[in-house]
């Protein structure tokens, strides 16, 4: 009965779980399947630069660990498609992790194989689509993920012209330079030349791409400053979900140099192929734990630990340097001393909210 009409209810209407899990179960087939795509392409890169001869293990290994950020992004978006179907973090996360893979069409190894098996010219189009699929991700996807992160939604209506500007600045781009003439840049002392590269318009079209990629970086930063303005105003889950996000690019920024620079100098090969690839895929981590909600509030407690642990390895130094141990000076203090082990008790307990929960 439909209490608000006064009339039967139809006998279909029961049907509703039921048709709810079919289509959740079809979501989660197309996000996973969507998965696999990746991986497939993935796995033809591969079968080319196994062909390469002059490949070495080394070179190899490099490449499959560069990409393992970029499987990264397309995991979380599948996870997340899987349960939210038509949420436009997870497409975008999964858009990242597929045009990287593409984007490794444009190596020169691949080339070279193309080239010692006597392929037309024409095949040089392959890695132009690389290139440019690079460029793609970095002018174009990386931004718009920050634009509209985390609900998926532009912040307010005033900022639709720069998505849309960005958008045209990103087509113009990409269109310029794929059919700009001249050698696709691969590095290689004889490059091939670009088989759509249109001579009557080369002046124009490098216009165009000099103009749109100087405006390009530009609209980044207005994406970037669209989450300071976006984390001012949130409240809520919101609030947090940001958090996430900032907290984990913030130390990328504070902390790979750092560790890239001691890897370097210890042992080269582990900055590479491993804090690389573990510190980028973070970011993609840290926006599926946002997006899907999960221990949401535990932010606050990593963030307060690690301002706490960070002021205890800043002021210790200048523990020692007074010769006050850690353990009795550091914390009871002197007159006229510091007390950094007050303030890291203090810090410890100042865990309010929905931490405390």
């Amino acid at each position: 009965m439909d209490y608000t009409t006064g009339e039967a209810s139809e006998t279909g209407a029961v049907k509703g779980p039921r048709r709810d899990r079919t289509r959740s179960r079809s979501a989660s087939w197309l996000a996973w399947g969507l998965w696999l795509l990746v991986v497939l392409v993935w796995g033809l890169v591969i079968a080319f630069l196994l062909a390469n001869e002059g490949l070495t293990t080394r070179e190899l290994t490099v490449a499959v660990a560069l990409w393992v950020p970029f499987l990264a992004f397309a995991t979380v978006g599948a996870v997340i498609l899987a349960r939210r179907p038509g949420n436009r973090i997870g497409w975008l996360c999964w858009a990242i992790g597929f045009a990287f893979t593409v984007s490794l069409w444009g190596s020169k190894q691949v080339w070279v194989v193309l080239a010692d098996q006597g392929r037309s010219s024409a095949w040089a189009l392959l890695p132009q689509l690389g290139i440019l699929a690079f460029l793609g991700t970095l002018l174009g996807l990386l931004p718009f993920l920050v634009l509209v992160f985390p609900t998926g939604q532009l912040l307010s209506r005033r900022w639709r012209p720069v998505a849309w500007t960005l958008g045209l600045v990103l087509g113009l781009y990409l269109t310029a330079g794929l059919l700009t003439p001249g050698p696709v840049p691969l590095g290689l002392p004889d490059n091939p030349g670009n088989p759509l590269g249109v001579e009557a318009a080369e002046g124009l079209l490098r216009l165009v791409q000099t103009m749109a990629g100087v405006a390009a970086p530009v609209l980044a930063l207005a994406a970037l400053a669209s989450v300071v303005v976006r984390f001012r105003s949130a409240r809520g889950e919101e609030r947090q979900q940001l958090k996430w996000f900032t907290f984990v690019v913030a130390a990328e920024l504070v902390l790979l140099p750092g560790l890239g620079s001691v890897a370097e100098q210890v042992a080269p090969e582990v900055g590479v192929l491993v804090v690389f690839p573990a510190s980028i895929s973070l970011i993609p981590l840290a926006i599926g734990l946002a997006v899907l909600r999960y221990r949401l509030y535990d932010i606050d407690r990593i963030i307060n630990r690690t301002l706490v642990y960070g002021y205890a390895r800043a002021r210790l130094p200048g523990c020692l340097a007074g010769q006050i141990t850690p353990a009795a000076g550091c914390k009871t203090g002197k007159a006229g001393g510091s007390r950094p082990g007050g303030a890291m008790t203090g810090a410890a307990h100042t865990r309010r909210g929905p931490v405390a929960r």
